[in-house]
């Protein structure tokens, strides 16, 4: 099964600070054997090699790819970097994102298990650094992605979040903003959530996650329903 790990932020145009975050999230033991632009340069991810990659183009956009080599299983990564003053108004977010592919019992993946998960989307955030990031399913059904996706075109998703996904992370001030007591939906829905510093983080489920499980997707639903999203998306409409 295929998913996708996810970031997205305003840029804050900090190159310097961008640089410092990218160099701690890749010296982290789970980064160790990653490569930069593997289909040309093949680059170790030093602070030197980091900042060529993150030199911007003519449109004032920094964007890469790259891999981590874990457990014999490669994650492949993007960074895009949008400098929003070069745009009028600021209408692009940047993000990092991660794809990988797990079995049914994480059985020779990238990942021992959710708990790992969890932490290197935790480690993720905090490149950006980013409000909310998420662990999504690839199975999902049509009807679901459009549906989600005209959630994304109608609410202010920087501030709540669309959905609450296999695993989620929310940084304090958007659960604040939810007006939720996110551990108590979290029993109610069955689900796990828990606090690291300043962001909150939600597992749907320990096994890997999957949309034609109806004992997952119950999950799915029960979480929505727990956390009121319908009612805190109408609270917060795209302006």
């Amino acid at each position: 099964m295929k998913y996708r790990m996810v970031t997205t932020f305003w840029y804050d145009e900090d190159d310097a600070g961008l640089l410092s975050r990218l160099e701690r999230l890749f010296k982290l033991k789970f980064f160790q054997n990653t490569v930069l632009r593997p289909r040309s340069d093949r680059l170790p991810p030093t602070r030197k090699n980091l900042h060529h990659v993150l030199q911007p183009d003519s449109d004032q956009t920094s964007d890469f790819r790259f891999v981590v080599n874990r457990e014999k299983k490669p994650l492949r990564g993007t960074l895009n970097v949008t400098r929003n003053s070069v745009w009028t108004p600021s209408a692009f977010t940047s993000f990092l994102e991660l794809s990988f592919s797990l079995s049914e019992g994480y059985k020779g993946g990238p990942f021992h298990d959710v708990n790992e998960i969890r932490d290197v989307l935790l480690a993720c955030v905090q490149v950006g650094p980013s409000p909310m990031g998420f662990v999504e399913c690839g199975d999902e059904s049509y009807e679901q992605q459009t549906a989600n996706f005209e959630r994304y075109r109608s609410i202010d998703h920087m501030a709540v979040p669309v959905t609450i996904e296999w695993v989620s992370v929310l940084h304090k001030d958007v659960v604040a903003q939810m007006g939720v007591d996110l551990v108590g939906a979290a029993a109610v829905a069955d689900v796990v959530a828990g606090r690291q510093g300043d962001s909150w983080w939600i597992i749907l489920t320990e096994e890997p996650f999957s949309f034609l499980k109806e004992s997952h997707t119950q999950r799915y639903r029960a979480m929505k329903e727990a956390v009121g999203l319908e009612a805190i998306h109408a609270k917060f409409p795209r302006r």
